[in-house]
């Protein structure tokens, strides 16, 4: 009778014994699971951390300056991106920006600086300033200039004539294209303003746009930037 007992106190003993070893391994595995869910959730966010942060950095991008600020030693003036410096054409005196899409050009501004010109076949259009304060605050640009020519019977050779307000512009009637001359309200093309160190320098702006449908925004802007230096 007690060697039974004992036997089966042992069998009960090792399937006890063999049950927690089970238990053990399956808490093991779930542990391993769990730990191994974790590890992967916590990868998961921070690659969607670092997939946010790009984003984030492609939205800024989208958000960089438009414009850039063209110096030289006499004036300075904001446009748009597109608008390049040509040294290679300019002189001391005279200044060309133009407007490019890859390499074909749209829109030229002559800058002239105390070297007054004619101009005389390039002109269609006109375009009044005021200087308020020292700076330029444009108007709308005129209609053609050919608009406000003398008729051939009474003068058949004028071209230099007082138009929207601007004197001495010498226009040019069979042009086709959009040339616009920048001109002083109740004066003329050239236009006078007074640098910081308290010296005059006399400017003359011409714009030009070969697109289909010119804009005189691009002109509008650049006049409301402008400033001596």
């Amino acid at each position: 009778m007690s060697h039974y007992y004992f036997g089966n106190h042992h069998r009960l003993k090792n399937r006890f014994l063999k049950r927690v070893k089970t238990l053990a391994i399956v808490l093991t595995v779930l542990i391993v699971l769990v730990a191994g869910a974790i590890i992967t959730d916590t990868l998961l966010q921070k690659k969607n951390a670092v997939v946010t942060s790009d984003s984030t950095i492609e939205t800024k991008s989208a958000f960089l300056p438009t414009t850039q600020v063209f110096r030289t030693s006499t004036f300075q003036f904001q446009a748009a991106n597109s608008w390049k410096s040509i040294p290679s054409e300019s002189t001391d005196s005279k200044f060309i920006y133009r407007s490019l899409e890859k390499q074909l050009v749209l829109r030229e501004l002559d800058i002239y600086v105390n070297t007054p010109q004619l101009l005389a076949e390039k002109v269609t259009y006109v375009i009044p300033v005021d200087i308020v304060n020292g700076l330029i605050t444009p108007k709308e640009v005129s209609k053609p200039c050919k608009t406000g020519m003398p008729s051939p019977s009474v003068q058949p050779n004028a071209r230099l004539i007082i138009f929207d307000t601007v004197s001495q512009v010498f226009c040019n009637p069979s042009g086709e294209d959009y040339t616009v001359l920048v001109g002083v309200t109740n004066g003329s093309s050239l236009i006078k303003l007074k640098r910081p160190d308290g010296s005059s320098v006399v400017y003359q702006l011409v714009f030009k746009d070969v697109t289909v449908s010119p804009d005189p925004r691009e002109l509008t802007d650049i006049l409301q930037s402008f400033q001596p230096r």
